[in-house]
């Protein structure tokens, strides 16, 4: 629509209007998830939301055939089609009882190749976003996505390839799974957000004609910013119409970027100017936290400082009214027109690049200062995350995570920061790569790290384990004691939970001695041995498994001493299939049978009655007849 005003909104879970001046930025789900912290919850939160709003588009009912037919289907269309929201939606409706699925790296993984089929199992729903891939990069998956595809459909599991228009020439093979998707019907779209607002307009409250052209020329993503702006009117006029929420949306988005700049043309001064940057990013704090920023920022921008006395000066209140805001009967500081802090922040980040340095560090020392409240901060991580992530200024985020982690640390703030990147689709894996590259420094800040542990346990493993994993597996071998026992005990606790997260690690933590703690500390026999989260077989049973447990056993009896591993071997003890795994990895080095006898002999001797010396003697003679096969050894009246 061209001259609209309104334009194409990009991003992830935070999405950006832009209008002919700039991005308005609407985070219209980001809130309500960042309470979520299992992996879980954020998955099922995220599908619910999308399955409450959903309008299937042209062409969905054929890719859902197509995944009942044979677990595979390629989804492309062009921009504002919903391509993502559809490939989501197809895995949904594939298991609309599980939110579990898993989102292939769209880049190579220092410690993984990418799209690795050997990883695949049985009723995966796998899900590989490569609408904001760059082509050098899709040429190079080609391969790879040959194989991924036919492990898939051997294997009885989903995969959802989501691709732009653009791209289908370069995936040319995969054409018999294409399945072209068109832009859903866009009033459809519109009233299905509203509804989930509870707002329900009748079908002639959108018969005008710029709201019906609006409703069919816009992308889905614009349609749904549009339904959470009209949402927003009608919070700042409850008693209102429909008709009048829908207009003051429509002026928010056409004509506040208009407005703004005319303000700052007539207005020079540079302590107005500032006052109105900081109510820009500040709007809905505290009166005194505005008016302690709004003099951090003129520090920061090296404005002239006033030679007359506060006294004589115009009190705050006055201020805040020449710059078209005010202070509310909660004491929080809005602007007087819908949106119209969003076309501030807008205007003076797009009009002044050479301040967005000092407005990240003016943005670094508020949130650090904790003048705020835990919610107005983050809103302010929020809004300046829309403008740098808005022109390619990703790596401020990751400046401000590394300013944030140090004294005096706000480490919320921190998280906030690396989750608004990990969510952006074009960034994500500069920050996924960030974060690799922090873990792999065993010298790393402990907030810092406690910051990452938290961010791949929680963020990262709701659809990239395995990239969780080998972060939380790194950051696991930190030379601070509190770091490396977190993120173990974050590894422990996410593999119990999770027989394929299990098997993934042991498999990459076995026979590795900066591991052997890690390793010790995840196999418990309950966990081997018990059937656990519906599974039919125990973990004991899978020949994976054991490979990998005797690799580990033979690494630790080869390399530590007894003590380090003499509780968990006798944990062991009483299960003869886990016996017979400790005589594995002894192999035919006598010493490591010597050091199993010892270990059996003192447990033997320690039994707390004549029945409870029995049963173990009986356990212990199982060990030794092994050993005796190996050697010819004879142990059984030493242990008497």
């Amino acid at each position: 629509m061209e001259g609209s005003g309104i334009g194409r909104i990009s991003g992830g879970v935070d999405n950006v209007f832009n209008d002919t001046r700039g991005p308005v930025n609407i985070n219209y789900f980001q809130e309500s998830f960042r309470r979520a912290r299992d992996p879980r919850v954020l998955n099922a939160n995220l599908l619910a939301w999308l399955h409450e709003r959903f309008v299937p588009p042209n062409g969905y009912a054929a890719a859902e055939a197509m995944v009942r037919e044979c677990g595979l289907v390629v989804v492309h269309g062009p921009r504002g089609a919903g391509r993502r929201t559809a490939a989501l939606m197809l895995l949904h409706g594939a298991d609309s009882s599980s939110s579990d699925y898993r989102e292939l790296s769209n880049h190579p993984d220092e410690e993984d190749e990418p799209l690795d089929s050997t990883a695949v199992e049985e009723d995966d729903r796998l899900l590989l976003d490569l609408t904001e891939t760059p082509e050098q990069v899709v040429e190079g998956l080609r391969g790879d996505l040959d194989s991924l595809c036919a492990k898939v459909q051997n294997a009885r599991a989903i995969l959802v390839v989501a691709i732009s228009s653009e791209q289908c020439d370069l995936l040319a093979p995969l054409s018999p799974w294409f399945a072209a998707i068109g832009k859903p019907d866009g009033r459809e779209v519109f009233l299905s957000h509203l509804a989930a607002k509870g707002i329900e307009p009748t079908r002639e409250d959108l018969s005008a004609g710029h709201v019906a052209e609006h409703l069919a020329g816009e992308t889905t993503s614009s349609v749904a910013s549009l339904a959470a702006v009209v949402h927003d009117a009608r919070n700042a006029d409850p008693d209102g119409a429909f008709n009048a929420w829908l207009d003051a949306a429509f002026t928010a988005l056409t004509e506040q970027g208009g407005a703004v700049a005319e303000q700052v043309k007539a207005h020079r001064d540079g302590g107005y100017r500032a006052l109105l940057v900081t109510a820009g990013f500040l709007e809905r704090s505290s009166a005194d936290a505005v008016f302690s920023a709004d003099r951090d920022l003129q520090r920061v921008l090296d404005l002239p400082t006033e030679e007359v006395h506060a006294l004589e000066r115009a009190d705050f209140t006055e201020r805040l009214t020449d710059i078209g805001a005010s202070i509310d009967d909660d004491g929080l500081v809005r602007f007087t027109k819908l949106a119209y802090d969003a076309a501030v922040r807008t205007h003076f980040w797009r009009n002044f690049p050479d301040l967005r340095q000092r407005f990240r560090q003016w943005t670094g020392d508020v949130v650090r200062q904790r003048s705020q409240s835990e919610e107005q901060a983050g809103r302010l991580v929020d809004h300046f995350a829309d403008q740098c992530l808005s022109t390619g200024g990703h790596r401020d985020l990751l400046w401000l995570t590394d300013f944030w982690t140090r004294e005096p640390a706000n480490p919320s703030a921190a998280r906030q920061a690396l989750v608004r990147g990990l969510a952006d689709r074009k960034v994500d894996w500069v920050f996924r790569q960030e974060i690799y590259r922090w873990s792999r420094n065993t010298a790393l800040g402990a907030c810092l790290a406690h910051v990452l542990i938290s961010v791949c346990a929680e963020e990262m493993m709701s659809t990239r384990p395995e990239q969780a994993l080998v972060r939380l597996k790194n950051l696991a071998r930190s030379r601070d004691e509190s770091v490396a026992r977190s993120a173990g005990a974050t590894l422990s606790r996410l593999a119990h939970n999770d027989d394929r997260f299990f098997r993934s690690l042991l498999r990459r933590i076995a026979g590795n001695p900066n591991d052997h703690g890690l390793f010790l500390r995840l196999t418990s026999p309950f966990r081997l041995v018990e059937p656990t989260h519906g599974g039919a077989r125990p973990l004991i049973a899978d020949g994976g498994v054991r490979t990998a447990l005797t690799t580990g056993w033979s690494s630790l009896l080869a390399t530590e001493p007894r003590q380090v591993f003499t509780e968990r071997v006798v944990a062991w003890l009483p299960d003869e299939r886990l016996v017979d795994l400790l005589v594995t990895a002894c192999g035919t080095r006598a010493r490591d049978f010597n050091t199993l006898y010892l270990i059996t002999r003192d447990w033997v001797r320690s039994a707390a009655d004549a029945d409870d010396r029995a049963h173990r003697h009986q356990v212990a003679a199982r060990l030794h007849r092994a050993t005796d096969t190996a050697f010819g050894l004879t142990t059984e009246e030493n242990l008497r």
